[in-house]
């Protein structure tokens, strides 16, 4: 129940997601999960006018949830028309390709007394493997990388080399 795959999040400082507060129009966004993460991907990125962050002092204002900092989603207001965006992005050495195309269609109600947007996007990003990193590979042929092994500091608690007993 605490762990959301798939979601982004937003995490001020290194000290994790929930010890940010996350606000659209400066109001509290909707938590995904008992952690009270934000997951972003809810707010499509056509209707983002602006992002405000503030990551110094932010809990002496907004409490104890702000402790690493606020991100305040301003949407833009009165949006009327329709608007498409479509973006294809590639890494310098091939790989992890990513296709975003999203929608944003507005219109004003009641005689200027209401707005109505809707928002949708799409969002694909292809695998990117070690094996096609040259880094990656040159890292897998030195003898002198170690193999496999997990530590913690300086303390190896197992080791495991292929062809060898482990330790």
């Amino acid at each position: 129940a605490t762990n959301t795959v798939g979601a982004s999040t937003v995490s001020l400082r290194g000290l994790g997601a929930n010890r940010n507060l996350v606000l659209v129009n400066g109001r509290r966004a909707m938590p995904v999960n008992p952690t009270m993460v934000v997951d972003t991907n809810s707010i499509p990125a056509g209707a983002i006018q602006r992002v405000e962050v503030i990551s110094g002092g932010a809990s002496a204002v907004y409490g104890a949830d702000a402790v690493g900092g606020v991100v305040n989603f301003i949407l833009k207001d009165n949006f009327e028309g329709a608007s498409i965006d479509f973006r294809v992005g590639d890494t310098q050495h091939g790989g992890d390709q990513t296709v975003t195309i999203s929608g944003l269609i507005g219109a004003n109600t009641a005689d200027d007394r209401g707005n109505v947007m809707i928002g949708i996007e799409r969002d694909t990003r292809a695998k990117a493997y070690a094996w096609q990193r040259d880094w990656r590979v040159a890292d897998y042929a030195n003898p002198n990388t170690g193999g496999g092994f997990f530590a913690f500091g300086s303390a190896t608690w197992f080791s495991f080399e292929p062809g060898t007993a482990a330790n």
